[in-house]
């Protein structure tokens, strides 16, 4: 348990100085327009969505019912 605490932090930390920093990095220094906005969005939303699955339990991944990461 203690070990896939440290693994999920270290997966964070990867993700988002990766993914997110990068992304952010520039953004008070630009005016902020519509597609910057657009574009910062989107980039955001994979860090995102991989943030939420280390919540989940687990389970094997079952294609056919998938409903089960929406309603629990």
């Amino acid at each position: 348990m203690f070990g896939q605490v440290c693994a999920a932090i270290l997966y964070v930390y990867y993700v988002v100085v990766r993914f997110c920093v990068p992304t952010f990095a520039n953004l008070n220094q630009n005016q902020i327009t519509l597609p910057i906005f657009i574009s910062a969005l989107f980039n955001s939303i994979m860090p995102g969505s991989l943030f939420l699955l280390l919540g989940k339990e687990n389970r094997s991944l079952d294609l056919e019912n998938w409903s089960f990461f929406f309603f629990e």
